[in-house]
């Protein structure tokens, strides 16, 4: 899952050496442009990254991401600066936080999960199941002001590859609306606001990984 820091000018990927199937362990990457409207620069690999898979972050100073079967955290003091060992914070998988970076939603064997902290830096508090039903087993991307999701799985509970679930200020979430133009091949997506996905598409035969951008007019 691509992973765009809150000003839009740097992202986080994955690539796997030889493809999905290769047992080589992926290599975390970052790319970033001067404006939104500048082209992506070359990517650079995260040597310390390595393995880790799902990156999310808010300022590029902090990304969370999984590895094994732990979701994990990397730090660096600015974007200049080396990057921390990833640490182990919980079990669970494919992290997602929220804009404040107070709030993280994670996937496990039973279900979307959440836990929220004090301020950034400080630690997690318990583990609390996401009860909305037609989330409970998706994996989700949140939008940075909370107000939208991107629900990105094979057609589980019946929902298509790709849905868009909102709310305002915190009530209750909307019914999934499908997004008809990614109903094949998708891996996970990136909701960088209500109207822009960026995602991760499998082609050819599955063994390698696109990253495309959906931008809803």
């Amino acid at each position: 899952m691509p992973s765009l820091t809150a000003d839009g000018l740097q992202m986080f990927f994955v690539r796997h050496p030889d493809g999905v199937f290769d047992p080589t362990p992926p290599k975390l990457f970052v790319s970033s442009r001067t404006s939104l409207s500048a082209a992506w620069s070359t990517p650079v690999e995260i040597a310390r990254g390595e393995g880790v898979t799902d990156p999310d972050t808010l300022d590029g100073l902090e990304v969370y991401g999984t590895k094994g079967t732990s979701v994990v955290r990397m730090a660096r003091a600015s974007r200049d600066a080396p990057w921390s060992e990833p640490t182990a914070q919980f079990s669970g998988r494919q992290p997602s936080l929220t804009d404040d970076g107070l709030t993280i939603y994670y996937f496990v064997t039973s279900g979307t999960q959440v836990r929220h902290r004090n301020t950034t830096g400080s630690a997690w508090g318990p583990e609390a199941a996401v009860t909305i039903t037609y989330l409970k087993y998706l994996s989700v991307s949140v939008e940075p002001d909370e107000k939208a999701a991107a629900l990105s799985d094979p057609a589980l509970d019946g929902l298509p590859e790709v849905s868009i679930v909102t709310r305002l200020d915190g009530g209750a979430w909307s019914d999934p609306v499908a997004v008809p133009t990614l109903m094949e091949g998708i891996e996970s997506c990136e909701l960088a606001t209500p109207n822009e996905l960026y995602c991760a598409i499998r082609v050819g035969n599955g063994a390698t990984t696109d990253i495309v951008r959906v931008v809803r007019e």
